[in-house]
């Protein structure tokens, strides 16, 4: 644009014209010959003669004042109008039949397409949801078996005009691995777009972390967000697989949290972490913790209510070898007794008793396997000999697996194990139930977990009872060499190493239980009229930058005088407080329940076996299949894939399988 070369008086300066009105007024434009300014619309649209298009503007003075008179001129608006529209061909021009007629056939034929792929959505969903392969292993050898997702569409063309012309349409020709995962992409896209709006409305969220394959290979773990629903219910949500095999240690599993953290935009809402399932992690889990909080402030660590005290300890010993061997041992009963039903019948009828079933995937059963076979150990012993010596009654593999499960209860370490994991477990659920009911109760499981930690350090006095039950049945494992003195000091040696390890995970475990006093706040078996000022202050030392004190202490005290919602639960207080909408009037306190909610301390055992049991079945149900994200999340989260299918569902699937496979016709012109 010309520099024009203007300048006016003004009472206590010179004005100069600069560049930069050219970029607050789009429109204008100037003559350097004339040192003059005109309307570029208004030069070549508006024949009537007038300052902007005619004979210019030169008053700098005023031309702030010109500029947004002349902007409301009708003769200006029409010629921006006209300079718009200028130098492009009017759509009714090209917009002929035979084009109208094109893109009527475009559309008609995206039309059918979109239907056809809801069809195959619908299949997609029902296969993971029912946990069933897309294609088995053995179809390429049988050339009537094209897999299950093919031959559930060969069905449905039966009695389904749409998919009756699928080979025409041009999209069932294509029924490869790449179509398959890319609808199954599709899929979980919008379910975790999903879940994360969830995640996103939610005040607090705390992860979980699980064991997710079997403890001798433990190289997944399960990724789980706690949160509290608007409606003021608990959401436990399976974000997917984490592979934790190439670094265990604690600075790779925290950058592995640190990215899942980052990814969800969390960090300013995240409150807690737990990590109890997770036996892959016992030996760095101090300071994988440790980190995570240096990081995330708020994010305390805490044990999660849905995990058995004695499931976790089991898999922190597990990390001992005896012990794994131990522990491996122990399900092997159980699975010798689920597989045939003339065995089962032949434990039910000698002992009169079920034997506790765990799934080849399934680990969280070593404490009831533990009292079992101690109890039963004589009868069981009999048992298996009874099938030895009728071995022509019984098939090869239950003739050999007895041999060896006899072979066990013969066994000296077993023996040993059985019985120190069998007093040990006895300890520990004792102080699992005190949990359990009395969770609110910080000082009494405090408390507990002090008392817990001492009875089994002074069981170390009782290592000769154990020795003296085995020395007695077993005098010949003395001639066993090692590398101690005497096997009564290798016994001794694994005995303390035992109960300082369980000792040791249980104070990790519970370390910032007394950070947590501010749960009495809402406890509704000790509610008062009076707010417990040492609750307050706990509250306000671990997480003081989510609320107002001041606002807190008087919204808790109407709580305390009002008959209604006294004594009542966390859970039902806040769904009271949502359907009333008094939670616009009680903020603080409402935020108060949904952080205690969100805290997987708070859990209890029946509720948050919800989400345990979702990804534990999907993980024994999925054996030998391919473990891939997208189908354990629609697998694992199948009730929320079944909340949200509606037509919006179908379009947000269909336009995100249309960006990674353009060949099909999918978006309407």
């Amino acid at each position: 644009m010309p520099d024009v070369s203007l300048t006016s008086k003004a009472k206590n300066c010179i004005r100069k014209f600069s560049k930069v009105q050219y970029e607050k007024t789009k429109w204008l434009a100037a003559c350097s010959g004339f040192n003059k300014f005109y309307c570029w619309p208004c030069l070549l649209f508006n024949n009537e003669r007038g300052t902007w298009n005619s004979y210019g503007f030169s008053d700098l003075n005023n031309l702030h004042k010109a500029i947004k008179r002349h902007e409301l001129s009708s003769s200006h608006l029409t010629s921006v109008i006209n300079l718009t529209r200028f130098g492009k061909t009017r759509t009714d021009f090209l917009l002929n039949s035979q084009h109208r007629k094109n893109i009527e056939t475009h559309n008609e034929k995206v039309k059918k397409n979109r239907e056809i792929l809801r069809r195959l959505i619908d299949v997609v969903c029902f296969l993971s949801e029912q946990q069933l392969a897309f294609r088995d292993h053995e179809e390429s050898a049988d050339p009537d078996n094209e897999g299950n997702y093919v031959e559930i569409l060969h069905l449905c063309k039966k009695y389904d005009p749409i998919l009756s012309n699928l080979q025409e349409a041009g999209i069932f020709s294509d029924t490869s691995n790449r179509f398959q995962n890319d609808l199954i992409n599709s899929v979980a896209e919008v379910l975790l777009e999903k879940i994360k709006s969830e995640i996103n409305d939610s005040t607090f969220v705390a992860i979980i972390l699980d064991e997710a394959s079997e403890i001798r290979t433990g190289a997944q773990l399960s990724f789980v967000v706690r949160y509290v629903l608007s409606d003021g219910n608990i959401a436990e949500r399976f974000l997917g697989f984490l592979n934790v095999g190439s670094d265990r240690t604690a600075s790779g599993l925290s950058k592995i949290v640190f990215d899942k953290i980052e990814e969800l935009k969390i960090g300013h809402k995240f409150v807690a972490q737990t990590y109890d399932g997770a036996s892959v992690m016992s030996s760095e889990l101090n300071g994988l913790q440790k980190k995570v909080k240096e990081k995330y402030p708020n994010a305390f660590f805490v044990h999660c209510m849905a995990h058995r005290l004695n499931l976790v300890l089991s898999q922190a010993a597990a990390n001992i070898q005896e012990c794994d061997k131990f522990f491996s041992q122990i399900k092997s009963f159980s699975l010798f007794f689920c597989k045939l039903t003339k065995r089962v019948h032949q434990f039910d009828t000698e002992i009169k008793r079920h034997f506790p079933k765990v799934a080849p995937t399934d680990w969280n059963l070593n404490h009831s396997l533990v009292e079992t076979v101690r109890e039963y150990h004589e009868k069981l012993a009999d048992l298996f000999l009874n099938i030895i010596d009728n071995s022509s009654k019984w098939d090869t593999e239950s003739y050999t697996y007895a041999q060896a499960l006899y072979s066990n209860l013969q066994n000296c370490e077993f023996n040993f194990l059985l019985n120190v994991f069998g007093d040990i477990f006895i300890c520990t659920n004792t102080a699992f139930d005190i949990l359990q009911t009395k969770p609110f109760d910080v000082s009494y499981c405090v408390h507990t977990i002090n008392e817990i930690v001492k009875v089994l350090k002074e069981k170390k006095h009782d290592f000769p009872k154990f020795w003296a039950n085995v020395d007695g049945i077993y005098p010949q494992i003395k001639k066993r060499k090692t590398a101690f003195e005497t096997e009564e000091e290798r016994y001794r040696q694994l005995f303390y190493k035992i109960i300082d390890l369980i000792c040791e995970q249980i104070e990790i475990r519970f370390q910032n239980l007394n950070e947590l006093h501010f749960l009495a706040l809402l406890d509704p078996m000790r509610q008062s009229n009076n707010v417990q000022e040492t609750s307050l202050t706990s509250l306000k030392h671990s997480y003081e930058d989510y609320f107002d004190s001041q606002k807190l202490r008087s919204e808790l005290t109407a709580l305390y005088k009002d008959a209604e919602l006294k004594g009542k639960s966390v859970q039902d207080l806040l769904c009271i407080l949502h359907n009333s909408g008094l939670d616009e009037a009680l903020p603080q306190l409402t935020k108060l329940c949904e952080l205690i909610l969100t805290l997987p301390t708070s859990a209890t055992l029946e509720r948050s076996l919800s989400y345990l049991s979702r990804i534990h079945n999907y993980t024994r149900n999925s054996q030998g299949q391919e473990k891939s994200s997208s189908l354990a999340l629609i697998g694992i989260e199948k009730a929320v894939l079944k909340s949200i299918k509606n037509d919006s569902f179908y379009n947000d699937v269909i336009n995100n399988f249309n960006k990674k496979q353009r060949r099909i016709e999918l978006i309407f012109k």
